[in-house]
């Protein structure tokens, strides 16, 4: 990577000095009175407590450090009580977010601060909840990356935004600004990352500190220095291991300022739309209204809810190739199945004759088939009628469930009521769905991005 590449992005990324004093000014003042209100230690974690925050990324996280034997409950209701304070002082309107436990989101002069309760650990004691853990990490950065090193950070994190995989949130499963300062520890610098990740061949397990066994079997590991039983990058789902890897290969190939620039999200072309069409295949959207909660809470629940009706679907043999949600203006469950409809008989193929017991069973349970009961080679054969020959059928039967029923099915419960109300739309009823801008870009990333070279 040239110099005058490095100094061009970093130009651009890099926080000037008057940012950075006014940001740094006004974290410190949350801080000061997050620690006067509650009469305990404070602290500004996050990317900003650790000096490797992007220019223009004003998020603020203070941690109020509570003893450890607080109990839980009163953790929750003193953190929110000083949260509320820290707002009224600076005058910042007060939101109460949810993460592990409750915690108070201030927004006030253009910034957004998050002011968080936690346990005071200590390097080597068990955490009591999530959150302890990122004053260790501020403190372990702090005190092994060296002031030229955060450039590097920088560099990092601004590729891996502009490749969609920064953010440890549950829409994008990517690497946190956490895991990202570890690689830069590990291998020294953005190029020392980049030609590292060139060479990575999942599983792989990335070691902070070597020396120190750690056992972990996940498909792509960084090792947490604070807390080496813990995976740092257990939230990286593999498709955004391999976009890095292969991102990786291609900026070692051909180092480029476009690198480091994010994409504009393009909606689908006509020849695109075409090619989707050529597909021969059937796609069926359920959309419903977003419920109400935290866009982690929607994806979380919106995986979990796809993944059993991408399950079911399968059972009712219309084969599934691809499902997944989408998150705009309303919540969109996309799937594209192999067989838009099936024959109105299923082929049941019972046991071996040899097998008395089984014989008995399976003819008692199928006795009344309306084509009866015969014989292929040595097993017993029912034809029996389907209880769904389209996927829409299928689905429509779901979505016109009870709340108890969809529950039963493995519904999450945060979208049973928007399910209950949902439209399907299918086959030529989908495309005018692309319209829709994002909706758009969502599905050109899914179907027309290359994940790997």
């Amino acid at each position: 990577m040239k110099e005058s590449l490095r100094k061009a992005v970093l130009k651009k990324i890099k926080p000037s000095k008057r940012e950075s004093e006014k940001v740094s000014s006004f974290a410190s003042r949350i801080a000061a009175i997050a620690e006067k209100v509650s009469g305990l230690p404070a602290v500004v974690c996050g990317s900003l407590g650790k000096g490797t925050w992007l220019s223009g990324n004003h998020d603020i996280d203070v941690f109020i450090m509570f003893p450890k034997e607080t109990a839980r409950e009163d953790l929750e209701k003193k953190g929110l009580d000083a949260g509320a304070r820290v707002c009224r002082e600076v005058k910042g309107r007060a939101l109460v977010r949810y993460a592990e436990h409750p915690y108070t989101q201030c927004m006030s002069g253009g910034f957004k601060a998050d002011i968080v309760p936690c346990y005071l650990i200590h390097p080597g004691e068990k955490v009591i909840s999530a959150v302890d853990r990122s004053p260790l990490h501020m403190e372990f950065v702090n005190e092994n990356l060296k002031e030229g090193m955060k450039d590097e950070v920088l560099l990092l994190k601004q590729f891996c935004k502009a490749a969609g995989i920064y953010g440890s949130d549950a829409k994008t499963l990517g690497f946190s600004g956490y895991v990202c300062e570890l690689l830069v520890l590990k291998y020294g610098s953005f190029m020392g990352v980049m030609k590292a990740a060139g060479g990575w061949h999942l599983p792989y397990t990335v070691d902070i500190l070597p020396g120190k066994p750690s056992h972990h079997r996940e498909i792509f590991v960084v090792v947490d220095p604070t807390d080496i039983g813990r995976n740092a990058a257990a939230v990286v789902s593999a498709s955004s291991v391999m976009k890095f890897i292969s991102r990786a290969r291609r900026f070692l190939g051909k180092p480029s300022a476009a690198c480091f620039i994010e994409d504009a999200p393009e909606p689908l072309s006509k020849p695109q739309i075409n090619a989707l069409k050529s597909r021969g295949t059937h796609f069926i959207c359920i959309m419903m209204d977003k419920p109400d909660a935290i866009e982690d809470i929607i994806y979380q629940q919106s995986r979990r809810a796809v993944s059993r009706l991408h399950s079911l679907l399968k059972g009712g043999e219309f084969m599934p190739i691809r499902s997944c949600e989408f998150v705009g203006r309303k919540l969109v469950f996309l799937f594209e199945v192999e067989n838009p409809k099936l024959p109105d008989v299923k082929k049941m193929v019972g046991p071996p004759l040899f097998a008395r017991k089984h014989v008995e069973e399976f003819v008692g349970k199928y006795r009344k088939a309306e084509f009866g009961i015969y014989v292929e080679g040595i097993n017993v054969i029912a034809d029996r009628k389907r209880d769904y020959t389209t996927p829409s059928a299928m689905l429509k039967s779901i979505i016109s469930m009870k709340r108890a029923e969809l529950s039963a099915v493995g519904i999450p419960s945060t979208l049973v009521g928007p399910l209950s109300s949902a439209r399907i739309f299918e086959g030529p009823a989908f495309y005018p769905l692309l319209n829709d801008r994002e909706f758009s870009g969502f599905v050109r990333r899914l179907y027309f991005e290359r994940i790997i070279d």
